[in-house]
């Protein structure tokens, strides 16, 4: 939508939420479309009570389990899909990992992958948000390499992809 120009990064958030709806503010500023996309929007991670709420059983899915190996019920995210509802499966993930390593297919898509590297909001020296991919270089001990990856869990199911680990700087421009 960004490369469309159908929404700005930069765009406030309450400007894209129905009337009436009550966004916080971030330090004194507007939550922007960007802060969202960099997961630095300063919002709880899950609204009070969700939990509860998520654990409606949705379709066929695979079984996820909690730390001790028992089985748990995936979370029905209704309101929030766009934080987390997204039903994928190994294949999927892996499409859009080739998708993110070649840049490859329509125009549109390699343009938005393009954006995706192109914001940055650091964390720290060491480490920095994309949109929706976490990015951080090692230690000079562990090679110093950079790293871009995205994980993510609920109810018992968990997924991470590594786009790649390079050693310097100049070449992780290129991925």
């Amino acid at each position: 939508m960004a490369v469309a120009g159908t929404v700005d990064l930069d765009e406030p958030l309450a400007s894209l939420l129905p009337e009436g709806a009550v966004v916080p503010f971030l330090d004194g500023q507007e939550i922007t479309v960007r802060h969202l996309a960099t997961h630095m929007s300063g919002l709880p991670r899950l609204p009070k009570g969700m939990v509860l709420r998520a654990l409606l059983r949705p379709g066929r899915l695979a079984q996820g389990h909690d730390g001790r190996l028992r089985p748990t019920p995936p979370w029905n995210l209704a309101d929030l899909a766009g934080a987390g509802g997204l039903w994928s499966t190994a294949a999927d993930l892996a499409a859009y990992v080739r998708a993110q390593l070649d840049c490859g297919g329509p125009a549109e898509l390699a343009e938005a992958i393009r954006l995706f590297r192109q914001v940055e909001h650091r964390s720290n020296r060491f480490a920095w948000m994309h949109l929706g991919w976490t990015a951080h270089r090692l230690h000079p001990r562990q090679g110093a390499r950079l790293q871009i990856w995205h994980n993510g869990g609920t109810g018992g199911l968990s997924s991470f992809e590594l786009l790649r680990t390079l050693r310097n700087e100049a070449s992780s421009r290129a991925v």
